[in-house]
């Protein structure tokens, strides 16, 4: 292990430890930025939405394509390894003050097939893999709901932004802008961004060539900052495995497949009653 991955680890170990977040620092030392989003700054936003699961907690999730979104893999989970039921899955674009731009239920869930139950710390393998692609019911049109196309994860210093839901600011969309690349390795990236319960999900977005493309997706954070699985590393395997998964998911037990204990930690926040 290199040394950078040997600084990423530990850090994430402390990370996991300590919930809530603390505001992430950059690398200078200033906390990273975040604001909510106007309403108008939002619509720009409408492919973002929150993820409601059955029994009131929720993630962040984006649109992939017009059928499916993309979310962490630990938000579709229970920590006794059963699925969250689809039939309790709503993803909510441009959910706003409770309403949002358009809502779907999910017809499957596929999650990476690399990703496996680590307890309650998670090692930087299980976040490289803590994805999930969700199958909606019916499609949304990326002409009117905007998706990001992957690209690789920046080098450290770069700048990125991060767009979330979280405990607190559950009712709209909020944006850090910018926060910075720290470290990355192992298919996995710290950024400066801070995150809370709900964020995990979010999309960690970056500017090449005068558009936003979808580089990380947000697992796990602490006082070090927030964690990111690299998008453009680890989706061709979660595409091999929507081509072979079936319809439903099994009920997995520690190490035989994707399970995250993390689901009480991260997705603990209920929103207010609408």
């Amino acid at each position: 292990m290199t040394a950078a991955l040997r600084r990423l680890a530990a850090g994430l170990a402390l990370a996991l430890a300590v919930l809530p977040a603390a505001p992430a620092q950059t690398a200078d030392g200033a906390t990273a930025a975040r604001r909510t989003l106007s309403a108008h700054e939002q619509s720009e936003f409408r492919g973002v939405g929150r993820l409601d699961v059955g029994g009131g907690g929720y993630c962040t999730a984006t649109l992939f394509d017009e059928r499916h979104a993309l979310t962490a893999a630990h938000c579709v989970f229970g920590p006794d390894g059963r699925p969250a039921p689809t039939a309790g899955l709503r993803f909510r674009a441009g959910f706003r003050e409770g309403g949002e731009q358009a809502v779907r239920g999910v017809r499957r869930v596929v999650p990476h097939p690399a990703w496996r139950w680590q307890g309650p710390r998670a090692d930087l393998e299980s976040i490289s893999a803590d994805l999930a692609l969700l199958e909606l019911d019916q499609p949304l049109l990326t002409s009117v709901f905007p998706s990001y196309g992957p690209a690789a994860m920046p080098p450290p210093g770069a700048q990125v932004l991060l767009l979330s839901y979280g405990r607190g600011r559950d009712r709209a969309l909020s944006m850090q802008d910018p926060c910075h690349v720290v470290e990355r390795g192992g298919g996995v990236a710290r950024l400066s961004c801070d995150a809370a319960p709900g964020s995990s999900g979010s999309p960690v977005l970056a500017r090449f060539g005068g558009r936003l493309h979808l580089v990380g997706v947000v697992s796990a954070a602490g006082p070090l900052g927030a964690y990111a699985a690299d998008a453009a590393a680890a989706l061709p395997a979660l595409h091999a495995a929507r081509a072979t998964a079936g319809p439903r998911l099994k009920r997995m037990r520690p190490g035989e497949g994707p399970l995250s204990a993390r689901q009480g930690a991260w997705k603990a926040s209920r929103p207010p009653a609408e």
